[in-house]
């Protein structure tokens, strides 16, 4: 079977791709990373109101790096969106065309004269969000599918060929 869906990509769909590669891809890391922000944050706040001893500066250091890490991270996201949007502007607007076939994943955008076809086997992972399909090619090479651009009735469908051929 061969499904084709179009649609504009939008600023949110950016985002929740952006926020899913970099915070829910990886999920231990990021558990880890917010445990640690957490408990580095209370030891700092302990510290600052004397409720607990005054730490090595070595180690209040560290906690205060540790502290700054996951604010940091969603401020870098958050300008990589911004830069999107500023540089990519009429990329958003652009109609696509997102073909699935037995034999790969063809990109159609209607400001450009190409075509994009990947095979199956060119992708590494396939992931279902809540709101996208995101097509993995490698960390920076993505292609989004938004689920609204999908009819509920063909959504079994799609689950199904992505199980079949790609879905990590």
């Amino acid at each position: 079977p061969t499904l084709a869906f179009s649609f504009q990509m939008t600023i949110s769909d950016y985002r929740r791709m952006m926020y899913f590669n970099s915070f829910a891809r990886q999920r231990r890391q990021t558990m880890f990373l917010c445990i640690a922000w957490g408990i580095s944050l209370i030891i700092i706040i302990l510290e600052h109101f004397a409720i607990i001893a005054p730490l090595e500066k070595v180690t209040h250091g560290c906690l205060t790096l540790i502290s700054a890490l996951i604010p940091l991270m969603f401020l870098t996201t958050e300008f990589a969106i911004w830069r999107f949007k500023v540089n990519h502007g009429k990329e958003l607007t652009a109609e696509r065309t997102i073909t699935l076939t037995e034999d790969g994943v063809e990109q159609t955008r209607v400001d450009r004269k190409n075509t994009g076809f990947e095979k199956w086997n060119e992708f590494h992972y396939v992931y279902e969000t809540s709101t996208l399909f995101i097509f993995y090619r490698s960390a920076r090479q993505l292609t989004l599918l938004p689920k609204r651009a999908i009819p509920d009735e063909l959504m079994p469908e799609v689950r199904e060929m992505l199980e079949h051929n790609a879905l990590a």
